[in-house]
């Protein structure tokens, strides 16, 4: 599977821009057997773009492409040399952030990656559905501050890259393997393992919400859950002082636009800070790997008519024993056994 980075996309188009131009300006990324990937420059505009193309066959007759909502959605009128089917473009509007346009970019690329080998009508389905949650997240981004619980299932996920950036002392790695703002059934892919990530500050039990059968039954291996226990104190740390120490780590492994990007995906907005100042200390964190003793929804346990569940369960109530954060991230190779 290719390896999407917004920088390396940025590069592209940079080496793309041309204001003179009087046609799309194109450069292939990828090409699977039923759908071609490419980076490009719209026209009219000179704009960022992302272009699929699809056979003819793939798109139906009643599949309409989704109204724009932060990015124009177009088919766009091809070079003949890139025009061997039917292309549909993801393009930045003028007013929208770049870096988060790459973000979306890269996160659409990612997603047809995974369903490449299926049929092209299952590819074009897959990616209208991941444009329309992107629309949808992007029409919805700044109407409120994250609510309590939010805060905290933030606040576990950043403490997690904290870690995960300290024991492999690259801040940049560990940003890359944070997939939970971009909607991955697991919060960190890292090595081909996951880590999926539950936090709270109740005092009576540990509930945690399974969003998904595939949040706890993967092909990621291994799979880990890691609950973070948070104490509302008078000590402890704020959710905007720990994004602010992430935010100078960004800025020294020169990932900041990606990490931005990730707290815009994250529906983290300076403009909402003063309501963020709650103190937090992490009072226990416990890592399970998630396997067959492990009490979870698994696909082979149910009914073949059965294709989607959400669920919660109480992991205080979990009764197999768990590691520390720092043994979890051993067995996934992010420390290494000597240090």
């Amino acid at each position: 599977m290719t390896t999407w980075t917004e920088a390396a996309l940025s590069r592209t188009w940079r080496a793309l821009a041309d204001e003179e131009n009087s046609e799309w300006r194109l450069m292939t990324l990828h090409s699977h057997p039923s759908v071609t990937l490419l980076a490009g420059r719209s026209h009219p505009g000179n704009q960022q773009a992302v272009v699929v193309v699809f056979p003819r066959e793939a798109r139906g007759r009643r599949d309409r492409l989704p109204l724009g909502e932060g990015f124009d959605i177009v088919e766009p009128v091809l070079p003949e040399a890139f025009a061997s089917g039917q292309a549909v473009a993801l393009v930045r509007r003028p007013s929208g952030s770049e870096d988060m346009f790459a973000t979306l970019a890269v996160d659409t690329l990612r997603t047809i990656d995974k369903v490449a080998e299926q049929p092209s009508h299952a590819i074009f389905k897959s990616f209208i559905e991941r444009v329309k949650d992107w629309q949808d997240f992007m029409s919805n981004k700044r109407l409120k501050p994250l609510s309590p619980d939010m805060q905290v299932g933030l606040m576990g996920e950043l403490i997690v890259l904290e870690h995960l950036a300290g024991c492999l002392e690259r801040f940049d790695l560990a940003l890359s393997a944070w997939l939970g703002p971009l909607r991955a059934a697991q919060d960190f892919h890292i090595n081909g393992a996951a880590i999926e990530v539950k936090s709270s500050v109740s005092r009576k039990g540990f509930p945690a919400t399974i969003n998904s059968i595939d949040q706890l039954d993967s092909d990621m291996v291994p799979l880990f859950l890691a609950a973070l226990r948070f104490n509302v104190a008078e000590t402890g740390s704020s959710l905007v002082e720990v994004v602010g120490r992430l935010r100078l780590a960004a800025e020294e492994a020169n990932v900041s636009r990606q990490f931005e990007a990730l707290l815009f995906s994250s529906r983290y907005f300076d403009e909402h800070e003063q309501g963020y100042g709650r103190l937090l200390d992490l009072e226990e964190g416990r890592c399970w790997q998630v396997d067959d003793h492990f009490p979870r929804l698994a696909r082979t346990d149910l009914a073949n008519a059965i294709f989607a569940a959400k669920y919660k369960m109480n992991l205080d109530a979990v009764d197999i024993p768990s590691i520390a954060m720092r043994d979890m991230l051993t067995l996934i190779g992010a420390v290494s056994n000597e240090s």
